[in-house]
């Protein structure tokens, strides 16, 4: 019997959070963690000329970093690039870009202009929609502010395909669960708990049990450990752990348990003939949102 213990789960990601990846990535929460970086440049601008994704802005402050003009040139999403989008034409916000060797840029993969409404305050989404003065957008941005840890998460998949796929095998198998909780007030652990019969479901297919606490750190840190029971082996894999530091990431790759037979679900002998690929995979986030709290 081959077992493996993995952890990457491209699919689970895009399936869990469609806006980590390729263009739809950019959120505030990367945003904020890209600002950390000492070659980010955020400015209040207004943008003057917008033509295929380059901006002509005129600089009225800047928070972070060093600019040699007042007005500069800032490429942005054109499509065909991962950067963030400009200010629009007329509007004044905050724009977060950096400087290459080809000129300015805004951010890849991450919000890059903050809007400014009508009442002189930025929107700005982390979970739910805040609206900031400029001092507690700057300390947000500096993680001297950040929003509160709501509820945890992790997404399950368990999965079994005949290779060469055969789409009519009854051996085919695909299971999605999610489990989540809301921390409780002055409680350092959280817990995340499911059981599973999929034995009605598909043959030679048993429990899966998931079990995972979720312990606060500190403001910024949290530390899921977790126990899993694989429902093709009934194997236990225990005391898996991972931690999160909100101002790094929000989500992690769980425990990925593989296995590969023959179609009778026996040990491999010939790598040559068809087979079956058993998956049981994991994927876990934090979720933010409202009140804002003070972390130094």
């Amino acid at each position: 019997m081959t077992f493996r213990l993995g952890f990457t789960t491209l699919f689970l990601s895009l399936f869990f959070c469609k806006k980590i990846f390729a263009c739809s990535c950019a959120d505030f929460a990367n945003a904020q963690q890209a600002a950390q970086s000492k070659d980010v440049i955020i400015a209040k601008v207004e943008t003057i000329a917008l033509s295929e994704g380059k901006a002509r802005v005129r600089v009225e402050k800047v928070f972070k970093g060093y600019i040699e003009n007042v007005y500069l040139d800032v490429q942005g999403q054109d499509g065909l690039n991962c950067n963030g989008e400009n200010i629009p034409l007329g509007e004044k916000g905050v724009l977060l870009f950096q400087k290459t060797g080809e000129g300015y840029k805004t951010l890849s993969c991450a919000t890059t202009n903050v809007r400014q409404n009508d009442s002189g305050l930025y929107q700005v989404f982390l979970g739910e929609e805040f609206l900031l003065n400029e001092k507690e957008l700057k300390d947000v941005l500096d993680f001297k502010l950040q929003a509160s840890v709501k509820s945890a998460e992790c997404q399950l998949t368990v999965s079994r395909m005949a290779v060469p796929f055969d789409s009519a095998s009854n051996l085919n198998f695909r299971y999605d669960t999610a489990v989540s909780a809301t921390p409780s007030r002055g409680e350092e652990v959280t817990i995340l708990k499911s059981t599973v019969d999929l034995a009605p479901m598909a043959p030679n297919v048993h429990e899966l049990f998931f079990y995972s606490e979720v312990k606060k750190l500190d403001k910024s840190n949290y530390q899921f450990t977790i126990r899993l029971k694989d429902p093709f082996t009934a194997l236990v894999l225990e005391n898996w752990s991972a931690q999160l530091d909100i101002r790094k990431s929000l989500q992690f790759s769980g425990p990925n348990l593989s296995r590969f037979t023959d179609l009778a679900g026996n040990p491999m002998t010939d790598s040559g003939q068809p087979f079956l690929a058993h998956q049981t995979q994991s994927f876990c986030a934090l979720n933010l949102g409202k009140p804002l709290e003070v972390v130094k």
